[in-house]
């Protein structure tokens, strides 16, 4: 499905990958990180920094949307599903993500100042 899982550069050593770690078509692990058990990996994400266990993460660069694991996605029999329940670690605490910094809405004063300065540099 077209997952690089490899080196960022020829010094560095490649990801290593935990248990039941799901990767979507055309995604990108990179560098020397340690992806957690239980994650998933969306459709044309880039990996370069470590993921905790059951990090669900999409994006470029990847973020971590939540912490839901990968159970849905891996079919297994529901007898090792009971085992895998049973062995999947607690749900890790990690600070949430801190919000984008919004800019303040131009005002028609500073449209104006700004214009003005841009014709008149002294």
């Amino acid at each position: 499905q077209g997952v690089v899982i490899g080196a960022a550069g020829s010094s560095e050593s490649a990801p290593t990958l935990g248990d039941r770690v799901w990767i979507g078509p055309h995604a990108v692990v990179t560098g020397p990180i340690r992806v957690g058990s239980d994650v998933v990996i969306g459709a044309n994400s880039l990996v370069a920094a470590p993921l905790a266990d059951r990090a669900v993460a999409v994006g470029v660069p990847a973020r971590v949307l939540t912490y839901g694991g990968s159970a849905r996605l891996i079919k297994v029999p529901p007898t090792l599903r009971q085992r895998w329940q049973a062995a999947r670690p607690a749900v890790q605490t990690v600070p949430p993500l801190s919000p984008p910094r919004s800019r303040p809405a131009p005002s028609s004063e500073g449209a104006v100042a700004d214009a003005d300065r841009r014709r008149d540099p002294a």
